[in-house]
């Protein structure tokens, strides 16, 4: 086999390979967009963990000390 004719068949096997090639990238770059949506949901379900938490924790702490707002009024007879 001559040397161009090894070539040509090397320029087949390319050429063949560069459809797979376009569709393997085409899905790796649509699962990364669904990666990232995935991370966007969890980041918003995490935050809105922590909100509820947060309001949980300060409705916790005026049942424990009471409320402050009938301590803070000047009583008046």
């Amino acid at each position: 086999m001559s040397s161009k004719e090894s070539q040509k068949q090397q320029v087949c096997g390319c050429e063949k390979l560069l459809p797979l090639m376009e569709k393997l990238l085409e899905q790796t770059t649509i699962l990364i967009q669904q990666n990232e949506r995935k991370d966007n949901i969890v980041l918003a379900a995490i935050e809105q963990n922590n909100e509820l938490l947060m309001q949980y924790l300060d409705e916790e702490e005026v049942e424990k000390t009471g409320s402050h707002y009938l301590d803070s009024k000047p009583k008046t007879l």
